[in-house]
Order: C-alpha cells, then sequence, then structure tokens
C-alpha cells in the first residue's frame, strides 16, 4: 500500500524552515526612528465604545469613524499631517440627552486638523481651532457652545497633544529595544482637570512581543499595561512591588481612594518610520465613594478603542 506520510513530513520540515529562515532575517534589536512616509496617505479606521454607570444609572455608546491624513514635508525639514474624518457615526445606547454628544461630535470632529511635527518628532503646532470654534458655536444652544468651546482652546490642545504623542509614541523614538524586552514606567495620562496629566502615577509596563508582518512591512508587536497601582501591575506582570515603584516618582501622591484603573494595550508598529498599523485599547475605571448626602456612589467605566492603519500613495 502506498503511503504520503514521509512526502507530508518533507513537506512540514520545508514549512518549518521557511518560518525559522524568516525569523532569523529580522534583527534581534532595533531602534526606533521617527521617519514617516511622506507622500503617503494614511487612512484610519476607529471603532470606540463606552459603557459607564452610576449606581444603577446606565449610559453606553458607540463611535464608528475613518479618517484620511495627507503626511508631507515642510520646508523645515519637520512633517505635516493634514487630517479630515470623512465619516463618523454616533450610535446611542442611553438617554436622549445624549444625543447631543453626537452632534458636538459631528460639528467640531468633522472639521480638518493639521498637525506640525518637527524632524525629531515633537509637536510643534495645531492648526484648525478655529474652523471648530466657529462650527461649535453654530451647531450647540448658547450656553452649551460656551462650555465646550473652552475645551477648542489652541494652548490647551496643544499640551494635551503633546502629552499624548510623548506617552504614546514618542517615548519610543531613539530607543533600541530587543525582542522580548520589557521595562517599567509612569504613564503621563491626560485626565480632565489635571494639567500636565494625571497627579497621581499611572503605572505603565512595555513588553516587546516580536515581529510580525503587515502586507511588505515587517512591524513589531508591543503589549502594554497601565494601572493606578503597583500592587496591581506588579500582579499583573508577575513583578515584585518593590520593582515596580522604583519605576515611578520618590513620593508618589496616592490615587483617590476607592479608585482602579486598568487598561492594555496592543500595538504592532513599523519601528524604521514609527508606522502604527493597529492599536487597540481596553480601559476599565472604578470609583467608590460617599457623597456629601451620604449616599454611597459606586462608578463604573469600560472603554474601548479600536484603531486600523493602512498606507497608500
Amino acid at each position: 500500500m502506498k503511503t504520503h506520510a514521509f512526502r507530508f513530513t518533507l513537506i512540514t520540515l520545508l514549512f518549518l524552515t521557511a518560518l525559522l529562515r524568516a525569523a532569523a532575517e529580522q534583527p534581534d534589536k532595533v531602534t526606533f526612528v521617527f521617519a514617516p512616509p511622506v507622500s503617503k496617505i494614511m487612512d484610519e479606521k476607529a471603532r470606540i465604545t463606552v459603557a459607564t454607570s452610576i449606581n444603577d444609572r446606565s449610559v453606553s455608546y458607540g463611535i464608528d469613524g475613518t479618517s484620511v491624513t495627507k503626511i508631507t514635508k515642510t520646508e523645515d525639514g519637520g512633517y505635516l499631517f493634514d487630517t479630515k474624518i470623512d465619516n463618523l457615526d454616533f450610535t446611542n445606547n442611553g438617554p436622549a440627552q445624549m444625543d447631543i454628544l453626537g452632534q458636538l461630535l459631528g460639528s467640531t470632529l468633522m472639521i480638518g486638523v493639521r498637525t506640525i511635527y518637527s524632524a525629531e518628532g515633537k509637536v510643534e503646532r495645531i492648526e484648525g481651532m478655529e474652523d471648530m470654534r466657529r462650527s461649535l458655536a453654530a451647531h450647540l444652544p448658547p450656553e452649551l457652545a460656551g462650555l465646550a468651546e473652552g475645551r477648542i482652546d489652541n494652548d490647551l490642545l496643544l499640551k494635551e497633544k503633546r502629552l499624548e504623542f510623548q506617552n504614546q509614541l514618542g517615548r519610543f523614538v531613539g530607543r533600541t529595544v530587543t525582542l522580548g524586552d520589557l521595562w517599567l514606567d509612569v504613564a503621563s495620562m491626560p485626565l480632565p482637570g489635571a494639567e500636565g496629566g494625571s497627579p497621581f502615577p499611572i503605572y505603565r509596563s512595555t513588553r516587546i512581543i516580536g515581529w510580525d508582518k503587515v502586507g511588505n512591512c515587517d512591524v513589531l508587536m508591543i503589549n502594554i499595561i497601565y494601572h493606578a497601582s503597583a500592587e496591581g501591575l506588579a500582579k499583573a506582570i508577575n513583578r515584585s512591588v518593590k520593582e515596580v515603584k522604583a519605576a515611578g516618582p520618590a513620593k508618589p501622591a496616592a490615587p483617590p481612594k476607592g479608585l482602579t484603573l486598568y487598561a492594555v494595550e496592543n500595538m504592532t508598529i513599523d519601528p524604521l518610520t514609527m508606522r502604527v498599523f493597529s492599536d487597540g485599547i481596553d480601559t476599565r475605571v472604578s470609583y467608590a465613594a460617599t457623597a456629601p448626602s451620604g449616599e454611597k456612589v459606586v462608578i463604573y467605566g469600560h472603554v474601548t478603542q479600536d484603531q486600523k492603519f493602512t498606507f497608500r500613495n
């Protein structure tokens, strides 16, 4: 009786050999370089879900959007990211009052925004804020437009954008990593009313998982975990509390009593250009407190964000 077992074994060996060869072609070490692809167009598809509750009162909604960003070189060697959101859908699963959030998003985010980066990857300025202010005034009641307009302040948005970029991508620029690396630090996560980031440390671990391929581009897979407490992060990554605390400030401010914050992020990025191909983050926050009336209040929030990026000429 004729058998094909040996032939299948050869095929398996060839397949494994190809995989090992491909892995061997990837460097063990790589340095992140800020070199966005000039004259490329970046398409983004994003999905955000938000679910919050205060005791037994719940609110949830979803945002689906697509955007187009044209990347060009500036005269001084920097980079201009000209972004326009071409579609945005707001799904309200809560009270009708939340529909006004959809109006706010639709009237402001659909306005194009231009972000200028230096050659080194620093956010230099943002353009398009005046158009946002005019759109707000045209679409919202005066009392709400006045409140929202305070958030469309160019200096405030520039500070937040710089903090956001440094917190997410800027911290990688110029860093040399090895596959399997894990390092600990403190994230400066933007929080409402906290200029310069959260008033208490958000402990963070970053792990370089390995190489993957998107189309013909080699990308690194990165896993990031955030926690409001050193004890919580130490347990999540199986490290000592002492080691995690050493990555934070010498005298950290304690988070509000009853607050927990935990987030997991997974990203794929081309380290030679800083092109992000995917970024997903799942954040859970809970806060238990006592209101001035004596009522016990439990606030819970769950936010998921999934972004996919493609590049074309």
